[in-house]
This record gives C-alpha cells, sequence and structure tokens, in this order.
C-alpha cells in the first residue's frame, strides 16, 4: 500500500502512512488507572462491573501482542486493549510524539489523560465506538469488546490525523511546553493521516478478531474445567494432550499469519477486501489479486481440499457459527503446506457475509500430530507383528511423510565400525529394488555415502547423489538413487541405528529431515522394547531347549550297563530323539576310512552297522577338520552344497561332535536328515553335542579306564610300601648319624681338654685362641647334628591321631621357655582356650616353642619383649598368631627364613644354626596347614599358620 501514497484520500486507508519503524513501544503490563489523575481510578466497581473483571480476568489476550505487531506493520496503526481498570492487556508500539513528548510533559499528559477518561466513558456509555480528538491535537477511537454479553474491556486505536495538521499549531504547542524543534517536528511528520472513514471497519475487524480470541480463550478454559473430575489416567492423558496443544499454540501465536476480512456476497462470489502481505508468502498472491475475488485462493488450494474447505464455508455462512478449518496449499515447487484458519462472520444489512479474522502456516503442528498418530500405530502394530514388520512399518510411515519411494534400515553394531541391514520399505521391494534383502554387514569406513551419516554423526540430506564425487556403485538390481536422506539415531552418544529414505520426485526439505528425525526417534523406543522382547523370548526358548538337553543327557546317563554297544545305541536314539532327527551314529574313524559301529535310523535307509565309507565323503570329515561341534541346518543353502556326501545321500541337516578315547581322536557321533532343520542350531544344541561326544567317549574308554585304575591301585600300593620302607630306612639313618657322627665329636672335645690340661702351660694367647675355636666348631657341628636328627623326625609318627588342645601345647611351651623369659623380663598374653585340633602333640610344643623362644631371642635391645598369642576358628580351621616386639624382619628376606640353615644374623651376634622355623614350617604342613609372616623391620614380626579344627568340635 505504500506504492499508493498520492491516491485521493477517500479511496485509501492512509492519507499519510506512519513510519512505524520509529514508533516506541508503550509502558506494557501497567495501570494506566493512576494516570487518569482520580478521574474514576480510585473508584469500587460496582457488583456488575466485579463480574466483568472478573470475566476479563479470565481471558488471556496476550496472542493479541503478535497480531497488534502484524496489525501495526500491515495498517500502521498503534492499538492496544485495556480492561476496565486500566491495565494494559495487549499493545502494539506508540507513536512518539506521544510517547516521547505528550506523556512527559505533566501539562501535556493531562490533555492525554482526559482524552483516555473521554473514551473510556463513551465505552461505559454503549456507544459502538467513539473518537476524541485530544487537545495535543491526535486523534484517538476506541470500541468496546464485549464478550458473552458483558463489558469486559476497550480497544483503542490512536495517535493518528484524520486531516493534514496546523503546522502552527504545533509549532506554539512545541513553543509552549517547551519542546526540542527538530525532534518534535521529526516525530510530527511520523503520525499518519487515517481517513476517517475507514476507522469503523478497522474497528469492527479487530474488535471482531478480539472479541473470538476471547471467546475461544474462555472456551478452553471451561473445557479445561469439564474435565477436572475424570478419573486418573484419562486425566494424565488429558493434560499431555493440554500441553501438546498449548504448545503447538505458542508455536503457531509466533508464525506469521494472513490477518484477513473475507466476504461472500448475495451472487455467491467472493473477495478478499482486505489482507496482510503475509498472503503472498502463504498463497503465492498479493493483496490486489484477491480483493474482488478470492478464486486464487481456492485455486492453491490443495485439489482432495477443495470439496472440503467450500464446505466448511457454507456451513459458517448458513449458521453464522466461528468458521475453524485446516486444508492444504501446493506451493509452486511442488511442496505441500498445511493452513488453518480461524475468523468470526457476521451479516451485514445487504445480505453480505463478512468473516474477520487470520490464518496460520499450521505445517509443524499437523506434523507433529501426525507423527504422534505415527507413533501410536506404529505402538499397535508392535503389539502383533515381529520386530522386522515394526521396522518395515517405521520405513513405511517415514516413506509416506517424505513422499520417498525407497527406505532402508540398519542397526550399528557394538563396535561402532560395522553396520547391519535389517529392513526395506514395502515399496522398496515391490517396485523398486531387486537386490538381495537379507540382513548383511557393511563396513563403515568402506560403506558408500548412505553411511556419511554415521562418519559425521550427523543427518545428512542429498538432493544431488548422482554428483556426488564420493558415492559408490549399487548393487545388481539395486533401486537407482536419486536423492537421499540419512538420519543416525543416538542414545547416550552411541549410534543405534540408522534410517534412510530416498527418491522423492523433487528436493527433501528441512520439513522431510526433521519428519525423519523425530519418527525415528519416537519409534527407536517402541524399536527398543520389541528388540528387548524377542531377546527375551529367545531366551526363554533357549532356556527351554537347554533343559531338554540337559534332560535328554541325564536319560542318557542314567542308562543301565548292558553292554558297551546296548547303552551306545540307545543313546543315540534318545538324542536322535531329542533332536528331532531320524538318523544317529556313532562312527569310527581310521585314516581315512568312516565305519559305522553303532546306528539308529529308520527302516529302508539302506545303512548298516559295520558300513564303510571314504571319509571324505561324509560330512564328518568337515567335523574332524573343524574340531569341535559342526551344525548345518541347511547343507542346501550353505557353502557345503558341492561335498560329496550332499550329492550322494542329499541330507540336508547335519550336527556332529568328534569322539575322543585316551585324548585320541576316535571318530564321531552324529545326527542327521534328508529334510531341512525347522530352525538355526543353537548354543543349546552344540552344548549337547559335546557332552553327548565325552558321553560316548567315557563308555568307550571305560574298559580302558578300568585296567588304568587297576594297575593305577598297584602302583599306589607298591609306592606305599616303598615309601614305608624308604622312612624306615630314613630313621635308622637319623640314629646312626645322631650316634655315629657324634662319637667322632666327643673325641675330639675330649682331646682338645686334654692337650689344654697337659700343655696349656707351653702355649700362648694364640694357642688357646685356637683351641677354643675348635672347641666351639664341634660344640657347634653337635648342635647341628642333633637339629637335623629332630628336623628328620619331624612327622615321622604318620598322621596326626589325637586330639590336641593349642593352649595346653603353649603352656608346656613356655614352662619350657620360663628361665629364658624370666631373665628376659619377657611379658606374654595368651588367649583363652580350649583349642582342641588333630596333631601330634610333641610337634605342636615344639613349634610353639620355637615361635615363642624366637621372640625371645630376637628382642630389641631398647625393650622388654611381648609377646601375644591368639587363635580364631574360621571355616573349619583355626588361624594362630604369634606376635612379638622385637627387631623383625627386613621385607627382602621374608621369603628365605622358612629355609634350612637361612640366618639372617651371624653366631655372635644370635647363636642358633637356621633349623628352628624350617621345622616350624614343616610341622605345620605335616598337620596340613601353611605357616606365613607379617613384620616391620624395627618393630616387631608377626607368624600366622592355620591349622585345621578337631573332628566333632562343636562350632
Amino acid at each position: 500500500m505504500s506504492n499508493e501514497r498520492d491516491k485521493p484520500a477517500g479511496e485509501d486507508l492512509f492519507v499519510r502512512p506512519s513510519t512505524v519503524a520509529a514508533m516506541c513501544d508503550p509502558p506494557l503490563n501497567v495501570d494506566w488507572s493512576a494516570a487518569l489523575g482520580g478521574q474514576g481510578g480510585d473508584r469500587p466497581p460496582s457488583a456488575g462491573e466485579s463480574a466483568q473483571v472478573d470475566l476479563a480476568a479470565s481471558i488471556d489476550f496476550s496472542l493479541m501482542n503478535g497480531i497488534f505487531e502484524n496489525f501495526l506493520e500491515v495498517v500502521g496503526l498503534p492499538i492496544a486493549i485495556i480492561d476496565l481498570k486500566g491495565l494494559v492487556l495487549a499493545s502494539s508500539r506508540w507513536q512518539r510524539l506521544c510517547m516521547d513528548f505528550h506523556r512527559v510533559d505533566a501539562r501535556t499528559l493531562a490533555r492525554c489523560v482526559e482524552s483516555d477518561v473521554s473514551l473510556s466513558r463513551d465505552m461505559a456509555e454503549g456507544k459502538a465506538y467513539a473518537i476524541y480528538r485530544c487537545h495535543n491535537g491526535l486523534t484517538d477511537c476506541a470500541a468496546p469488546i464485549v464478550v458473552e454479553g458483558e463489558h469486559v474491556a476497550n480497544l483503542f486505536i490512536g495517535q493518528f490525523f484524520l486531516a493534514p495538521p496546523d503546522p502552527d499549531y504545533f509549532r506554539r504547542q512545541q513553543e509552549e511546553f517547551g519542546f526540542d524543534k527538530d525532534a518534535y517536528a521529526k516525530a510530527l511528520a511520523e503520525v499518519p493521516i487515517v481517513a476517517e472513514h475507514k476507522l469503523p471497519a478497522i474497528l469492527k475487524l479487530m474488535g471482531g478478531l478480539a472479541q473470538q480470541i476471547a471467546r475461544q480463550s474462555l472456551a478452553e478454559q471451561r473445557l479445561r474445567a469439564s474435565y477436572a473430575t475424570v478419573g486418573k489416567q484419562v486425566a494424565e492423558r488429558t493434560r499431555e494432550l493440554v500441553a501438546s496443544h498449548e504448545r503447538l499454540r505458542k508455536i503457531a501465536a509466533r508464525v506469521p499469519g494472513v490477518v484477513y476480512q473475507f466476504v461472500q456476497r448475495p451472487d455467491g462470489s467472493t473477495g478478499i477486501p482486505y489482507a496482510s502481505d503475509a498472503i503472498g508468502a502463504m498463497f503465492g498472491l498479493s493483496p490486489e489479486d484477491v480483493r474482488d475475488d478470492a478464486a486464487g485462493v481456492f485455486a492453491a488450494a490443495h485439489p482432495d481440499d477443495v470439496d472440503g474447505l467450500v464446505a466448511s464455508i457454507r456451513d459458517s455462512a448458513a449458521t453464522l457459527a466461528p468458521w475453524r478449518h485446516e486444508f492444504r496449499v501446493r506451493k509452486p515447487d511442488g511442496s505441500i503446506r498445511w493452513l488453518g484458519g480461524d475468523s468470526v462472520p457476521q451479516r451485514e444489512d445487504d445480505g453480505t457475509i463478512v468473516w474477520h479474522g487470520f490464518i496460520s502456516d499450521i505445517t509443524e503442528r499437523r506434523r507433529t500430530g501426525m507423527l504422534l498418530e505415527a507413533r501410536l500405530r506404529l505402538a499397535d502394530y508392535a503389539a502383533l507383528h515381529s520386530l522386522h514388520d515394526l521396522l518395515v512399518a517405521t520405513l513405511d510411515e517415514a516413506c509416506a511423510f517424505t513422499q520417498a519411494d525407497v527406505g532402508f534400515y540398519h542397526f550399528l553394531l557394538a563396535d561402532q565400525k560395522t553396520l547391519s541391514l535389517q529392513a526395506w520399505s514395502t515399496r522398496t521391494t515391490r517396485e523398486f529394488c531387486r537386490a538381495d534383502a537379507e540382513p548383511g554387514h557393511y563396513d563403515i569406513a568402506a560403506a558408500g555415502v548412505w553411511a556419511d551419516c554415521v562418519r559425521q554423526r550427523r543427518s545428512v540430506v542429498y538432493n544431488d547423489y548422482p554428483l556426488l564425487p564420493h558415492r559408490k556403485g549399487l548393487p545388481e538390481g539395486h533401486a537407482p538413487v536419486r536423492r537421499l536422506i540419512s538420519v543416525p539415531i543416538f542414545r547416550d552418544g552411541r549410534i543405534m541405528a540408522i534410517i534412510g529414505v530416498g527418491n522423492k520426485a523433487i528436493d527433501f526439505d528441512r520439513d522431510d529431515l526433521t519428519a525423519v528425525e523425530t519418527l525415528a526417534d519416537l519409534a527407536w523406543d517402541l524399536i527398543e522394547r520389541k528388540r528387548a522382547e524377542e531377546t527375551l523370548a529367545e531366551g526363554t526358548e533357549l532356556v527351554r531347549r537347554r533343559y531338554e538337553s540337559l534332560r535328554a543327557l541325564n536319560d542318557i546317563a542314567a542308562l543301565p550297563s548292558g553292554g558297551r554297544t546296548h547303552q551306545l545305541v540307545e543313546a543315540i536314539t534318545l538324542g536322535a530323539r531329542h533332536l528331532a532327527l531320524p538318523f544317529g551314529i556313532v562312527a569310527r574313524i581310521d585314516g581315512a576310512t568312516y565305519t559305522i559301529e553303532h546306528l539308529c535310523a529308520p527302516g529302508g535307509s539302506g545303512l548298516t552297522t559295520g558300513q564303510t565309507f571314504a571319509l571324505g565323503d561324509t560330512y564328518c570329515s568337515i567335523t574332524l577338520q573343524a574340531e569341535d561341534v559342526v551344525a548345518i541346518p541347511h547343507v542346501g543353502k550353505s557353502s557345503h552344497a558341492g561335498h560329496p556326501c550332499y550329492k550322494a545321500l542329499g541330507l540336508e541337516a547335519y550336527i556332529a561332535a568328534p569322539v575322543r578315547v585316551g585324548g585320541e581322536v576316535y571318530g564321531t557321533v552324529n545326527f542327521s536328515s534328508p529334510d531341512p532343520y525347522g530352525r538355526d542350531f543353537d548354543e543349546g544344541d552344540l552344548e549337547f553335542m559335546r557332552l553327548l561326544a565325552r558321553w560316548v567317549g567315557s563308555v568307550l574308554e571305560r574298559e580302558r579306564a578300568d585296567a588304568e585304575i587297576v594297575a593305577a591301585k598297584e602302583a599306589a600300593e607298591q609306592r606305599a610300601r616303598e615309601l614305608a620302607s624308604s622312612n624306615s630306612d630314613l630313621e635308622q639313618f637319623a640314629y646312626v648319624a645322631s650316634h655315629d657322627l657324634r662319637q667322632p665329636l666327643r673325641m675330639v672335645n675330649s682331646y682338645l681338654a686334654l692337650i689344654e690340661r697337659r700343655y696349656g702351660d707351653k702355649l700362648d694367647a694364640s694357642g688357646h685362641e685356637f683351641i677354643g675355636f675348635a672347641r666351639d666348631g664341634a660344640l657347634h657341628m653337635d648342635r647341628l647334628i642333633l637339629d637335623l636328627l629332630e628336623y628328620s623326625r619331624v612327622g615321622r609318627h604318620g598322621q596326626p591321631d589325637e586330639v590336641v588342645d593349642l593352649a595346653g601345647a603353649v603352656g608346656e611351651a613356655l614352662h619350657h621357655l620360663q628361665a629364658a623369659s624370666d631373665e628376659t623380663g619377657s611379658t606374654l598374653d595368651i588367649a583363652a582356650g580350649p583349642v582342641p585340633v588333630a596333631g601330634n602333640r610333641t610337634e605342636l610344643v615344639r613349634l610353639f616353642q620355637n615361635l615363642i623362644g624366637n621372640a625371645i631371642k630376637y628382642r630389641a635391645p631398647d625393650r622388654a619383649p611381648r609377646i601375644e598369642v591368639r587363635w580364631q576358628r574360621r571355616d573349619g580351621e583355626w588361624l594362630v598368631s604369634v606376635k612379638d616386639n622385637g627387631i623383625g624382619i627386613p621385607p627382602e628376606f621374608r621369603q628365605d627364613i622358612f629355609k634350612i640353615f637361612r640366618r639372617l644374623h651371624t653366631s655372635d651376634q644370635y647363636e642358633g644354626t637356621g633349623i628352628g622355623l624350617a621345622v616350624c614350617q614343616k610341622i605345620v604342613k605335616n598337620h596340613g596347614g601353611r605357616i606365613w609372616i607379617e613384620s616391620i623391620a624395627g618393630e616387631g614380626c608377626t607368624f600366622f599358620f592355620t591349622i585345621p579344627v578337631a573332628a566333632n568340635t562343636p562350632r
């Protein structure tokens, strides 16, 4: 309209249009009654006014803010809704002449207030509309907003001229109130001059729209209230739907739409006297194109929706009910958009029906609703169909949304490097693609451009697929690809699957991508649940089959030993029945010869016991090569279709396991059928065959095993006799060693004493020192012989055969150590008994005597020894500890202290032979226990050992 400024005022809305970009925002959401100077602002409302105020408070006029702003952009007039208390409910921007000047100075503000009060008073008196020229020189107008017979608010349109302004008047006003001359003049030039006869239509249009919004708001609130008492489940669903509707409503409210006035004349012709510029983007038409004839709008509508659109208008005209309708339009580029219209009709005196309203693009809302409906359809579908069928249905929905011809679905494996083809859409396999539709695996690095979404970790859209430089060839029979959308589905940062559609007749757009992404995400939860259900069902079936396998194996294991042949025939008969395969064979393999040793087969099969074949002509050659179970449910569809056995006998199903006897391959146990197996062999079947093969091998090996057991028993008895003889020899040797080795030492000591007595006065100090060294060496050798004798005697009394109280053994050991304990001032803390164990009392006393004696011997020089003996029962044994506060043992020596003759100190520091702890270890091992140490160097040691609890000892 801005291009028609020079036309006569009687023909156009504006004599001079406003400068919209320079307008100011009014003080929204404030109480204007305070600005009325007390003229009615503080008066309590009457009972009728209270009801009106309550009704106004129930209406949400916020939607009008966007509409008013669009109205301002299109028409150029400021507009606002103010309730009867003076609260601004909705508004556009206002003229700078008013906001920056007249409402700033208190004197000119009083004139503005006078204008507001006058118009409000006229509305309260029930006038249809009122026009007021304030003393500041601007004109305002107002119309009441009446909802359900109640005057709830006023619609104000203001700050314009009805005629060109008097320059002298405004110059005097500028000088009188001290306004900046240039700024005031510039703001004055921005105020539009409006043709007065246009004001009633504008007020009627915007007032009718506000009343319709108010009625819709009240209707929505009352509708929500009517559902307040519905049950919890329905209420929850209602809240979800209301929330969804509210979100869509808010989105739609912020999307620019067409504000319009539509007329249907008595002769049936139609026109759109006023339409905002948004009609161009929505219908591809200008306001001038439809002013006198609305046929262009109907021509833009989708052919399938034209009849419904016409019928909805006809019904609204017949009843004067509000017109609300949704329909599609076809854009010039072939894309489809959904529009939603909402308007209020009124009949003119001449019979013309006029609708005031707006139309907005509701494509996104419709698409979202349709996606949710699709998810509900898929949820119902998933309950009765397989995972594969659900994937196909998901692809079909995606193709329907995008008008694509083909669709595909892949799962991404756990390695995040391999894709597994799961399904094609229905039309893909039926009309476009003859390539193999069976699931296959693809390496992402080598896959085509359809896997770019995985490599790039984002959705991709290719509308120029044939021109892509990195595209790869397609398999034979694959549908040609022209356009492609490929979408990854993420969960917890990992790509779970990709869904793709292709070959739309026109380019895919952002809406297509959003639809596929949304549907993919919505459907994935259903797919995950279906996968879990099928996995659970497969697991349940597998458990059932494994139970049947175990029961069959139990029946086989329970077969009476009626001879090897009878047992094996019965076993393979039970196995054939369990696997539902007619042929069962135990075969022996000798080199390249296959011999049937035991057979279960239907009559007339032509197979007999003792029959031989070349090993290479049997499936068992595959089993022996695999060295494990081989299971082929359908040989004809496997890589073994060319095997000689298949050509000769036509056996389709085969499962076998190698049988070993004595660690060597004996042959196989196998089952087969001329018909394909009804399912894939699973792990339960394979484990059944492995266990059966072991059982067959054990039966074949039984005689050999029995002979080996007899031989082993005889060998053990011979070893026991030899061991008894060896022990006797060892004891005799110990006795001889103790007697015969010590006798020369005693002679050495005697002659040394004789030399010292007879020649002592002739020896110097070195001679006496040498005799001392010799005597000490002889004594040390004697102690070594005695300790070795003691070490050799440990355990020679056989297995422990008496109940010994460890507390008593400790007491006896302390008795032997009393002198050393008293001499060093040792403190001993012994746990309370009794502690019954199965053992040899003498050896256990020696054990404690050695451990406690070591604690006294290896004491710290700065403190008296403190020794604690504790025991604790656990898991059928006693855990005993002997703790001291001595010098401790460095970590690097703790593994060596139990070795014989292993000493950490020289004899001049601590006397001894280094056998004591070796004796302790031998005693503990002979009693079925173990011994170890924990120590901190310089702080002490704790020796731990275990020993079994005596039999029949109460807990």
